[in-house]
């Protein structure tokens, strides 16, 4: 595609498109050609109007330039690092990094691990519920409801992640208001009595771990911010000594 003396060359949109699916490429490439196309309009007007000649274009054009430059090579040396595992993080450092640090990882807001079966019926509701109280296997309850309702299955697994992950209760979905507030105050390990949602609709649901606002994570809790917060510190000292080594480059010369 050309417009004016712009050219818009396949390969630009095929790295604009690398990495997403062909459904995906579609809409993207679609997007990315009328957007191209409405700035070619207008660079080419405004090289018609000899913009590229103004003063403050020419020093605006160099500075982005040098940014651009900069990143890709700041990009291409952080990435040598990290292929070579220099801003790994292992349990030792970890575990030192969590301990003096351990007030700074707290809850800031009511998190819960809650798992919901949801049935056909009362009866069968009231099956998962004893499944609850014996302390049945999550992947053996899940097993079971797709035996008994396969009709539900897709519905009950997706419980899975909320059974299995400590999270604030705002990222939790619940049907209505007063099954969030339920949810609230349920004792752990304590199932709810079935209830109802619609005519041939139930759900039971067991609170399996919950903390308060403020509560103290344990390091297994905290160690996806410790291992992120280490690596940025690891990146900032390695940004550091590449800018000591770009120093003295240029004062050997």
């Amino acid at each position: 595609m050309q417009i004016g003396q712009s050219k818009l060359f396949r390969e630009e949109l095929e790295l604009v498109l690398k990495g997403l699916s062909k459904e995906d490429s579609i809409t993207q490439a679609s997007l990315y050609i009328e957007d191209w196309k409405m700035n070619a309009i207008l660079y080419e007007a405004a090289i018609e109007n000899e913009m590229q000649e103004d003063t403050l274009t020419k020093y605006l054009i160099e500075k982005m330039k040098r940014r651009i430059v900069v990143q890709q090579y700041v990009d291409k040396r952080m990435k040598e690092e990290e292929a070579s595992g220099r801003f790994d993080v292992d349990s030792i450092e970890a575990k030192a990094y969590y301990e003096k640090n351990a007030p700074e990882f707290t809850y800031g807001l009511l998190s819960m691990k809650v798992l919901r079966l949801y049935a056909q019926s009362e009866s069968r509701a009231k099956e998962y519920a004893e499944l609850f109280e014996k302390n049945t296997p999550l992947d053996t309850i899940l097993i079971k409801a797709l035996e008994l309702e396969p009709e539900l299955g897709e519905m009950n697994n997706s419980q899975r992640k909320f059974a299995t992950q400590l999270l604030p209760i705002s990222k939790i979905y619940f049907e209505t208001a007063s099954l969030r507030t339920m949810a609230e105050s349920m004792v752990l390990n304590v199932p709810s009595k079935p209830l109802k949602l619609a005519d041939t609709l139930f759900v039971v649901m067991t609170v399996l771990e919950k903390v308060t606002p403020g509560s103290r994570k344990s390091f297994q809790q905290a160690y996806p911010d410790v291992s992120e917060q280490i690596k940025i510190l690891k990146e900032k000292k390695y940004m550091n000594d590449l800018i000591r080594e770009s120093l003295g480059m240029i004062e050997t010369k």
